[in-house]
Formats: C-alpha cells, structure tokens, sequence
C-alpha cells in the first residue's frame, strides 16, 4: 500500500479532502508510526515514539468513532462521504441539467479528465482502505487497542467508485446541495439544517385545495421553471409553514431545496438572488422561505422586499421563486397617525401583496373540520380510540389552549399519544 502522505499529496479535483480534520489526525498517525519505525532501526530507545503513536493513533480512533457512533467504524464509508458531500468540477459537471446550455458535455466528460478523476479516486481509495493493523502492529504489545474497518470501500476500485459518484451526483447533485435540503441563510452564506421538520403532504389533513395550489405552483418552479412567488397567509397554526416544509421533503429528489431568510436578512435578499442565478444550469430549484412575515411601513426590508419581488435591477432567477408566509394578507403592521394618509397606506400595503403571483388563504378550521384532522392524525399513528370520548376531550383542549387549528390538533393527540399505553 502506498504512503498515504502521497496519496494525499496528489488529490487537485478532491483537494477539499486534504482540509478534512479526520485526514489530517490519520496523516499525524503515519508520521508517528514513521519516527517509531525509525528509532527501531537505529536500535534507539522506542519507548516515547511507542507513546507518542499510542496517543495519536488513540485521538484518530475516538474521532472516527464518534463521528459514526460506533465502536468499530468504518472509516471507508467516513472516506466515501466526504467524496459525496464534496464540491469540485467532477460533482458539478455530473449535476448539470439535461437541458442547460452546459448539457452538451456534462454527460460527455472528456477522457482526459475523465482519466484524472480516476486517477485521484485510486488515491482516495488507498487512503480509505488504510488498515489500522499497520498500526497496531507497533503497539499492540504495549495496549490492547480497538480497530476500525473498511468495508465500504475494500471491494472497490476506481472504475466503481467512478461510476457511483457519476450516478450520485446525477441524481443528487453536489457540495451541501447532495446532502441536504433545508438551509438557513445566515451572514451571507447557506448553512444546513440538519434535523429540518419531516412534515410530509399525507400528514397534513383537510387543507387538501389550499395544498394542491401550493403543490402545481412548486411543480411549475421544479419542472417548467415558471413557479409564482407565493403568499401563503391565514390564522395561525393552519399549517402555511409545514406545507411549504412538506413540498421540500416530498420534492428534494427532484432537485427541490429551501433557503430560510429571517427578517433582518432581506436586506440580503438581493445578493442571495445573484449567488443562486449562478446555480441556473444545475438540477436545482429553491425556494426563498420567508417565515412569519410582519413588516413596518418604513422598514428598509419592505422597500427591498418589494423591489425583489417587482423585479427591480437583478431579475429573480427562473428557478427561484420565494415563498412567505404571514397571519396578515398584507404583512405590514396597521398603524396610522394621521388620517389623511391611510388610503396611502393601504394601497402601499396591496401593492406589496400583489407582488407575489399566488395567494393562498389558511382559514381557522369549524368545529367538524377540526375534528376530523384530529381524528385523521389518530389514524396516521394508529391509535385506537372512541370518537364521541375523543371529541369532547379536544374540543376541550382547544377552548383551554389556542382555539381551534391543525397545530393545536396535532398538539392535542401528542398529549393523547403520551397518555396511550400503546402509541
């Protein structure tokens, strides 16, 4: 097996990799187990490098550990991860949408590059494939110490991993796009959520027509690329945030991914715009999620707000469309001091509203309506219950919490759910 110092050494496509904390502690681990082996051949005293090698090879050990939660990772699939989630040309020019002007080869790769790839996927391979028995074989007679494996990686050559990287990355494009989808934008940059809210349609009950308009505009954005900016707006807890959230988890296999801005990051809103229209030729579409949205008259956000959304001097990329919900239909706060200009008011709050292509109102659900997404989230979980037992309980609950909504029906059977031996 080659050095993996070497291995290292040569990745350009996969440099990213050399950054990677975990390569680094395995490198450290290499150059001690060199220092041990060379105080071995001058016959010098061991027992410090021995120590040093411990230590190290320790450090890697409970990182790599840890990382996966387990007791015997497996440090090719750490390897095959990071191939995954990197961001370089290859992962870029196997996302490329069918139909961009970039198609004409972005499942044509040129043999020369197509040969450079693979030559930095045998690299990686070796890296991944480093067994820890070259390790311990230098300090197993001072410490028993735990191993790791390889069997993610040990059956593969570069052909194969060339071939499933190509399939990966076509299908789930590339860098943090390939491994998430919900994103925060945050200081000028999208950061992942990692544990994003799991809501999917089937889970949201009686909204069946405000949820197919919500569906055939995100459709549009997905495949046409000629999706409306979207005003989702109505009581609270009718669910106009988890149908947003819902069209993600159902739609992030075909590209669909969601950037959430808080109100102090409309004032970015402008630069978010020109760094997506730079993802234009990829399999991606975005929804700009706006949450909550309540606005001041002489808010700096609502004149950009505004601007974005008319169109202004950047013109919103075809495969963006910004999504936002609000309690109000004109999400600005009523206030006036005088009188003379609240006609000016008003028409100043319709023409933000009439900005968005689609508007979509959540209404608070009646009495029956509200019972029956009650009694539709019981089923969901399959829970056994008496309907007439189970009205009066949440009619109850409703009156003593936040009145009648989807939310305070899926917070009612939560509570149920705790109750039930059997949920």
């Amino acid at each position: 097996m080659q050095d993996i110092n070497a291995s290292v050494s040569r990745l350009m496509i996969y440099r990213n990799l050399k950054d990677d904390p975990l390569i680094h502690r395995l490198l450290s681990v290499q150059y001690a187990k060199a220092a041990y082996l060379a105080c071995r051949e001058q016959h010098a005293d061991t027992k410090s490098s021995e120590i040093n090698l411990l230590a190290l090879y320790s450090e890697f050990y409970y990182a790599l550990s840890e990382d996966q939660n387990a007791f015997s990772p497996d440090w090719g699939e750490y390897v095959l991860n990071l191939c995954r989630k990197d961001d370089n040309l290859f992962a870029r020019r196997c996302a490329l949408r069918k139909d961009s002007p970039e198609s004409a080869s972005a499942h044509r790769i040129e043999d020369d590059f197509e040969h450079a790839v693979k030559e930095e996927l045998s690299c990686i391979l070796n890296i991944a494939n480093t067994s820890p028995d070259a390790y311990l074989s230098c300090i197993s007679d001072y410490v028993a110490c735990p191993g790791w494996n390889n069997r993610a990686t040990t059956s593969m050559d570069a052909d194969q991993l060339y071939l499933y990287l190509f399939e990966f990355h076509t299908t789930n494009s590339f860098g943090p796009f390939a491994m998430h989808h919900f994103f925060k934008y945050l200081d000028g940059e999208w950061a992942p959520v990692f544990h994003p809210d799991p809501i999917l349609p089937e889970m949201l009950f009686e909204y069946e027509y405000e949820l197919s308009l919500v569906r055939d505009n995100t459709l549009r954005l997905i495949h046409q690329r000629l999706g409306e900016n979207m005003l989702l707006f109505g009581a609270r807890g009718t669910g106009k945030s988890s149908s947003i959230k819902a069209m993600v988890n159902a739609y992030h296999v075909e590209g669909l991914r969601l950037i959430e801005v808080d109100k102090d990051g409309i004032a970015h809103l402008p630069a978010l715009l020109e760094k997506l229209s730079g993802l234009a030729p990829y399999d991606l579409s975005f929804i700009i999620f706006l949450d909550d949205l309540v606005l001041q008259e002489n808010d700096s956000q609502f004149r950009i707000l505004k601007t974005v959304l008319e169109g202004g001097v950047n013109t919103r990329p075809p495969h963006v469309a910004i999504y936002a919900t609000s309690n109000r239909r004109h999400m600005i706060a009523e206030k006036h001091d005088n009188d003379m200009y609240e006609n000016d008011a008003r028409e100043e709050k319709l023409s933000l509203s009439d900005r968005f292509g689609v508007t979509i109102r959540f209404a608070s659900p009646n009495q029956k309506t509200f019972l029956s997404i009650v009694y539709g989230i019981l089923d969901k979980h399959a829970l056994q219950y008496n309907p007439e037992e189970i009205a009066e309980k949440a009619l109850a609950w409703a009156m003593r919490e936040n009145g009648r909504s989807p939310r305070t029906a899926r917070q009612f059977v939560d509570y149920y759910r705790s109750l039930s031996p059997n949920a």
